[in-house]
């Protein structure tokens, strides 16, 4: 096995026999805070949300929250990001600046 750390990314190779296989795991600063996300529209998925905060910088976990019985999500999240810098950025662009699609 061989590992690469390269920025906020750990590449891992793995060697089985004749194959390789590589995987990349996001890694997370030590200090990098848990954000809430309130007020997301309910037809919006986490594959809706993750551009909107990627755009300033790597993820390391979105979550969103769902109730256990019905599966549908509860119009909130919480959002991790790899470094305490971008939540920061993310928190100063989109908090009270920002309306996703389909609230008002």
């Amino acid at each position: 096995m061989a590992a690469l750390i390269h920025g906020p990314f750990h590449e891992i190779t793995m060697l089985n026999g004749l194959s390789a296989h590589t995987q990349t795991v996001t890694m997370k600063d030590q200090d990098a805070p848990k954000l809430f996300v309130g007020q997301i529209p309910r037809n919006l998925e986490e594959k809706d949300l993750r551009p909107v905060f990627e755009e300033f910088g790597p993820i390391y976990e979105l979550t969103v929250l769902k109730d256990r019985f019905t599966g549908m999500h509860k119009g909130c999240a919480f959002l991790t990001y790899c470094n305490k810098d971008s939540a920061l950025k993310a928190q100063q662009c989109l908090h009270e600046q920002k309306t996703l699609p389909g609230m008002y």
